[in-house]
């Protein structure tokens, strides 16, 4: 039996694919911070190992007879610039440095990545995951190199590297997209005025697509694969379907880049009082002012079989009635 070991499990994408995992009947293993919470790993009854990724501390006891890295930690919130790269690089290099340590076991390392890291399209034709690379924040930057920082340590030290790239991940549990549904069920849409086009992936589709990943008999030995639910959706069709799940026809305000940079500025400052890391940030902004990012999922398709199930129109629906339920919406 496969043995997985996963980072970042506690986290929104995490948790699905765990249970994307176990149905798969692989054994999974969780690393996670000591002040972690860990209740819903537990329910699910999978064992926790105490690590830390920036500090390497637990991590050659972690993996331990492990065949398969699932690199699954790290993410867009952050208090400065240097959080983006100490969160996705550093992070990720340590892992590394662990994994080429604990030679003969380990076969395959999947990295959740992400659309950023390619940077956006030029138009709203999808461009070819394995030979785009134009980030243009620096957490695009940060997980770009932290895909160099993984793929310089598959060659030196023999395991198979697959890097994903999903685009904005929405469903149940989401939060990100959350003030955007809040907004939409009051009947209006900001967004940014530049924006025109977008890539989605509905949750239940990225961790059957990183189950499959870890699944693989014999992954090919370097693949850079998008992911989305194979369409590009202008974003009056997002607006609508939203709309349609809150019950409201709502009206686009379009944001000028100006007015971002300056609510990004007041979430800095809020989150400097608090001393708590934020999403919305400058740098967010430099991405948020893009028009077009895109991604296919065509390439793992026709490597694995996977396909993505859930339709725009059914998981805006799905993601509402969650909203609703926990008293978000």
């Amino acid at each position: 039996m496969t043995t997985v070991l996963m980072t970042g499990a506690s986290g929104f994408v995490g948790t699905e694919t765990l249970r994307a995992l176990l149905q798969r009947g692989l054994e999974v293993r969780a690393l996670v911070r000591a002040s972690s919470r860990t209740d819903a790993l537990q329910a699910m009854g999978v064992p926790v190992v105490i690590g830390d990724l920036a500090s390497g501390e637990g991590l050659r006891e972690a993996l331990g007879d492990v065949e398969v890295v699932l690199h699954a930690a790290g993410g867009g919130y952050a208090r400065s610039t240097a959080c983006f790269y100490r969160n996705n690089l550093e992070t990720t290099r340590s892992l590394a440095d662990a994994i080429c340590a604990n030679p003969g076991t380990i076969r395959h390392v999947i990295f959740l990545s992400s659309v950023s890291a390619g940077g956006p399209a030029r138009d709203a034709q999808v461009p070819d995951e394995a030979d785009w690379r134009r980030p243009v924040s620096h957490y695009g930057k940060s997980k770009a190199a932290a895909e160099d920082v993984l793929a310089d340590a598959a060659r030196r030290c023999g395991f198979a590297l697959s890097v994903v790239r999903p685009p904005a991940i929405y469903g149940p549990g989401d939060t990100r997209l959350l003030p955007l549904f809040r907004a939409i069920a009051r009947g209006l849409a900001p967004l940014p005025a530049s924006a025109r086009a977008t890539s989605l992936l509905h949750v239940v589709d990225c961790a059957e697509a990183l189950a499959t990943l870890c699944a693989l008999e014999a992954p090919e030995p370097f693949s850079c694969y998008g992911l989305s639910d194979g369409h590009v959706y202008p974003w009056p069709q997002v607006i609508g379907a939203i709309g349609a799940a809150v019950g409201t026809r709502p009206r686009r305000v379009p944001l000028p880049t100006a007015l971002l940079y300056g609510a990004a500025l007041a979430s800095e400052g809020l989150g400097r009082l608090r001393g708590e890391a934020v999403l919305m940030t400058r740098d967010k902004v430099r991405d948020m002012r893009q028009a077009y990012w895109l991604c296919s999922p065509a390439a793992l398709a026709a490597a694995s079989g996977w396909a993505p199930t859930r339709a725009l129109d059914e998981g805006m629906r799905e993601t509402a009635a969650s909203y609703r339920a926990a008293g978000w919406l």
